[in-house]
C-alpha cells in the first residue's frame, strides 16, 4: 500500500483491521522504527502538501487472505475518504 493521505489541517488516526503494518515514511520523512502497528497518526496537511503516511503491509502469512478495512478512527472522516478496503488473494 502506497499510503494514506488527507487534506485536513489536523492529524488523523489511520487504522487497519486484521493485520499490522510497518510505517516507512511520515509527512515525507523516512521513519526508522520497525515496530508493527495497527494504528498510527497521519500528520496534518500543510500549505505545501497533504498529510501523508506510507506503510508496508506484510501479507506473508498464507492464512491472511480476504478483505481488510482501513479507516480513520474519527467516524465522520470515514465518509470523507479516510476509509477503504484492501483485498488480498492467494
Amino acid at each position: 500500500m502506497d499510503g494514506s493521505q488527507h487534506g485536513s489541517t489536523v492529524s488523523q488516526c489511520f487504522h487497519i483491521h486484521q493485520t499490522a503494518f510497518l510505517v516507512t515514511e511520515v509527512g515525507g520523512v523516512s521513519w526508522s522504527d520497525d515496530s508493527l502497528r495497527d494504528t498510527f497518526s497521519v500528520p496534518p496537511a500543510t500549505d505545501q502538501r497533504p498529510g501523508v503516511l506510507k506503510v508496508v503491509i506484510p501479507f506473508t502469512d498464507p492464512v491472511i487472505v480476504g478483505r481488510f478495512v482501513y479507516h480513520c478512527h474519527a467516524v465522520d472522516h470515514e465518509d470523507k475518504g479516510m476509509m477503504g478496503v484492501i483485498e488480498v488473494v492467494a
